[in-house]
């Protein structure tokens, strides 16, 4: 295999475009673009003391691996990760990576770390081999809003109102009401206003008009169908029965598993 790998800290604006390909190949349900990538380094607080990596081959992100405190929650774990394009695999790059995750871990002396990751054989053995067990996981669902029957939005009595239209401040208050019920291994006990407001409703991927208050989750269906999206992801705790019932209903379908591994 041709090239030599070059492991370095990322550069943002160098390494936007690879960095977000390979979170595509990788993780093929998120939506992910490059200035929303910079966003989330951006508004990353200090406190979180994030540090992130590239491996480089023939000038091209062949891997990325990055490591934080969870900046939302009192339980100072951190969170970390790394992954590797499938045609760079199998020549040492994720464990050179990882050797730049555990030396800052060190650093961040966590209570623990956990990993969260689409499910592959591979990627499980990896997290494996790091001392990780899975400890918790999610069903990663998606569906063609444009085969959704939208009629019962027609006879519905609630009012919806585009997030637009809404002072974040309400949506930042049942954001926190409501993340208490999700189920998690983190606690998100520490969210702040000025940085949910910057990581999450500044997000470039937050379509203000295509999400509402009052939330029926057809109206964000039949908004998507409207706007020429064609693939609508959701994920949720696999544990979460009446969820993931409700989604079967809409004509979801299960299509991948999202892990979480801890490592104490």
């Amino acid at each position: 295999m041709s090239g030599d790998v070059v492991i370095r800290r990322v550069e943002p604006d160098a390494d936007g475009l690879g960095v977000v390909e390979l979170i595509h190949e990788v993780f093929p349900s998120g939506v992910t673009t490059v200035e929303s990538w910079r966003q989330h380094l951006e508004t990353i607080p200090e406190r979180a003391r994030h540090a992130a990596w590239v491996a480089v081959v023939d000038g091209a992100v062949a891997g990325y691996a990055q490591a934080s405190l969870n900046w939302f929650s009192e339980s100072r774990s951190a969170f970390v990760g790394a992954s590797v394009r499938e045609a760079q695999r199998r020549r040492g790059i994720g464990r050179e990576l990882w050797s730049r995750v555990e030396t800052h871990l060190q650093d961040l002396a966590p209570s623990r770390a956990l990993a969260m990751f689409v499910e592959t054989r591979e990627g499980a053995a990896f997290a494996r081999a790091l001392g990780f067990s899975e400890i918790r996981a999610e069903t990663l669902s998606c569906i063609d809003p444009r085969n959704v029957d939208l009629s019962p939005l027609d006879s519905t009595g609630v009012e919806l109102v585009p997030l637009r239209d809404v002072p974040p401040t309400d949506v930042y208050e049942v954001d926190v009401i409501t993340t208490g019920d999700v189920p998690m291994t983190d606690k998100l006990d520490d969210i702040r206003f000025e940085e949910w407001l910057e990581t999450i409703w500044r997000r470039p991927t937050m379509n203000l008009d295509g999400s509402f208050a009052a939330l029926v989750k057809l109206a964000s269906l039949r908004w998507a169908a409207a706007n020429g999206v064609t693939t609508v992801w959701t994920s949720n705790d696999e544990t979460n029965a009446p969820m993931l019932a409700v989604n079967r209903r809409l004509g979801y379908e299960p299509r991948l598993r999202r892990v979480e591994y801890l490592r104490i």
